[in-house]
């Protein structure tokens, strides 16, 4: 008989004792749940090395056992790893749950290669008992990385939360942690080692024994420390331990993770009762909003009067400040509150009584609005100006406190609100000023210039009231933005000048310099034939043509800059539109060749002819300007009622290069006249097109290149 086997059992029953009693403290704790269900599947695994290791046990049952125990080494170390993730709280973390998930498909790999009996063998040896183990080396060498790392990122993780602490004892906590996951993690590390070093198990009781021993320092740690896990460098443990006021911290469920001793004296609650509960059953009159809560706390929070409801559910009236608290690295740790009992002696103001009554007299005289901030009660006070501003009456407003007044803050407004005003209090230095919009009974947002000081403190030399004004500045808001329009409008006016001038110095040079070139071939050549001499004299013609259209394209333009398109709809055929851009380049299309197609469904179409005419009309000047002579090219129209298309089709990259960059963007007035690749007629186009609701679109081919403009008709009704 196995001198470790009795070892075995009485271990199984520590696991199973362990895991009971910390149920048994707090069931409803996740990381005690966790630990309860890391202590069942240890004590499986040694229960079935008490049958394995047992030499009376009948050969199947000690077969099965060592399986068990195979299966059990599998599954450990993810949830070894899953306890680590809910001890140092950083579950919640998107990354950690990925990293979980991760661990977790590799643990289910190896169970779905475990079920498999190809990939795992059961041996025994007379001094170890049955066993199973993979019979392939490289799952095994697999199986002993995966719990390696495992391992140190386990030890990492309850390092890097918890030791940097504001709580001394949660510190200890960790330590305790890291040396128990140490001896644990070594144990496995052992157990897997074996077989790779000896190839069968040599260690049958060594690695049971530490697992047990780290087993019991975690059980310990439960029983008898209460933990928290956070780090802030903005708290001082020593001061949250010694305060005398009380202090709680809530994680982003609004649950309490941390308390001090004065809270916990305060609520005459235990730590049991304590430690997980809603801050908001503790404070039953916060009317505040969870996300609201959060939304503030980034910019402070100051005395909201409230009630705390204790042991014995009675209510205290309290005021409540609280702030956000994030770790160096950005990362949201929660809200820490302090709470102060407000049934004392209502703190002395060094205002006299006729000093506030003549600068009340004075503000009212005005068309400022007057405010009066109690901040130890929370209570507002707005003079009749103010709620006129607002567009409220005293009896609207019954209950003002500073959370109405940060309900009607403009959202993009409030945190510069917060920032500005939590500044001044904390340094009581010179005059809060800020602009800000509100919204008022009517639902109106209008623009505020709000000034004040801090105008009394308590006796710790706090905050106790501030003062100050509103100016309602909403019009000057309104003729800041009419300016910054006009503004705009005077640098699109210097812009399109500078466009127009790019535009004739460029475009309107080529068609004069063909005319003045073409004029000195006839003048220097008097004895050319009849027919170059009429070759010459259509050039001319042409380029005239030309340059009388572009003088129209840029008054065009002009007028689309300055007034914009003006569109007209009606009903009118399709066809004779058509047959009129035909007779227009007959000529061209019978010299050069041009394939000239057309399918109309619907005859009758709704858009502005004269519109839709200059466009198909630039578009296709263009295209047989810029046409290589070698290249081919196809002209089609088609309609059916609801869409028509003009498609020119053709070879060769000059359609490609010269047209589909033009008609992406405008060309801006810095480019150089040489790399701009549009004119000023295809921009009109475009324009032209995109008032009638139509767009331009490509495609090209390696033996050919197309360019459509689309536009939406209407069908007569």
């Amino acid at each position: 008989m196995h001198e470790f086997y009795i070892i075995h059992l009485l271990s199984s029953l520590a696991y199973i004792a362990f895991a009971v009693v910390v149920l048994l403290r707090n069931r409803k704790a996740r990381l005690h749940q966790i630990f309860g269900l890391v202590m069942m599947v240890v004590a499986i695994k040694s229960i079935a090395l008490f049958f394995a290791d047992n030499p009376s046990v009948k050969l199947e049952l000690a077969k099965q056992a060592s399986y068990t125990y195979f299966i059990g080494g599998i599954l450990l170390p993810t949830l070894m790893f899953w306890f680590v993730l809910t001890f140092t709280k950083t579950l919640h973390r998107f990354k950690y749950k990925f990293l979980l998930g991760g661990v977790l498909g590799v643990a289910l790999l190896f169970l779905w290669l475990a079920i498999d009996k190809n990939y795992y063998a059961v041996s025994y040896t007379l001094e170890a008992g049955y066993y199973a183990h993979w019979q392939e080396m490289s799952l095994q060498l697999s199986q002993f990385i995966y719990v390696f790392l495992i391992g140190l990122l386990s030890i990492f993780i309850v390092t890097r939360f918890g030791l940097d602490n504001i709580d001394h004892r949660t510190r200890n906590s960790a330590k305790v942690i890291a040396v128990a996951f140490i001896i644990i993690f070594v144990a496995l590390l052992q157990d897997q080692a074996q077989y790779l070093i000896y190839k069968e198990k040599v260690f049958s009781g060594i690695a049971n024994l530490l697992i047990l021993l780290g087993s019991t320092l975690t059980f310990y740690l439960l029983i008898k420390r209460g933990i928290i896990i956070f780090s802030s460098s903005l708290l001082s443990e020593n001061i949250l331990e010694n305060l005398t006021i009380p202090v709680v911290l809530v994680d982003q469920h609004t649950s309490i993770i941390y308390y001090n001793q004065a809270f916990k004296d305060m609520t005459a609650m235990s730590a049991s009762q304590l430690k997980g509960r809603s801050i908001y059953k503790l404070l039953p009159s916060l009317d505040i909003s969870p996300d609201d809560l959060f939304e503030y706390s980034k910019y402070g929070i100051h005395h909201i009067k409230t009630d705390l409801k204790d042991a014995f559910d009675n209510l205290t009236k309290i005021m409540v400040s609280g702030q956000t608290i994030f770790t160096d690295t950005g990362e949201f740790q929660g809200v820490v509150f302090s709470l102060e009992t407000i049934n004392k002696k209502p703190v002395p103001q060094s205002l006299q009584k006729d000093h506030e009554d003549r600068v009340m007299k004075a503000y009212e005289a005005s068309d400022k609005g007057f405010w009066d901030w109690d901040i130890l009660n929370g209570d507002l006070y707005f003079s009749d100006e103010t709620y006129r501003l607002l567009g409220y009456s005293p009896e609207d407003l019954p209950n003002l406190n500073f959370t109405t007044w940060q309900n009607i803050l403009h959202p993009d407004d409030a945190g510069r609100y917060f920032e500005k005003l939590n500044e001044n209090l904390k340094n009581q230095a010179g005059t809060f000023a800020i602009e800000y919009r509100v919204k008022t009974k009517s639902g109106k947002w209008i623009w505020l210039l709000d000034r004040g000081r801090v105008v009394a403190t308590d006796q710790y030399n706090n905050p106790a009231r501030m003062s100050g004004m509103f100016t309602d500045i909403t019009q000057i808001k309104s003729i800041e933005m009419q300016l910054r329009e006009s503004r705009q409008q005077l640098q699109d006016t210097i812009q399109f000048k500078d466009r127009l001038i790019d535009y004739l110095s460029t475009d309107i040079r080529e068609p004069f310099n063909a005319i003045i070139g073409l004029s000195e071939v006839l003048y220097m050549n008097p004895d050319i034939s009849r027919e170059e001499r009429l070759h010459l004299v259509r050039k001319i013609r042409d380029e005239s043509n030309s340059s009388f259209h572009l003088v129209e394209d840029i008054l065009d333009y002009a007028k689309l800059e300055k007034e914009g398109p003006v569109i007209r709809k009606r009903d009118f055929s399709i066809n004779e539109l058509i047959n009129e851009i035909h007779d227009e380049f007959a000529s061209h299309l019978k010299q050069q060749n041009i394939q000239w197609e057309f399918n109309i469904t619907d005859d009758i179409i709704y858009t502005d002819r004269e519109v839709l005419k200059r466009v198909m009309s630039i578009v296709m000047d263009y295209a047989i300007r810029h046409k290589e002579d070698q290249n081919a090219m196809t002209t089609a129209i088609s309609s059916n009622g609801q869409n028509i298309v003009f498609t020119i089709k053709g070879t060769g990259l000059t359609m490609k290069k010269e047209w589909l960059e033009l008609l992406k963007k405008q060309p801006s007035s810095g480019s150089e006249p040489e790399k701009r690749e549009s004119g000023l007629t295809l921009v009109l186009a475009k324009r032209l097109l995109e008032a009638l609701d139509g767009h331009f679109s490509q495609a090209h081919q390696p033996r050919e290149d197309s360019i459509s403009l689309q536009v939406p008709v209407k069908k007569s009704s």
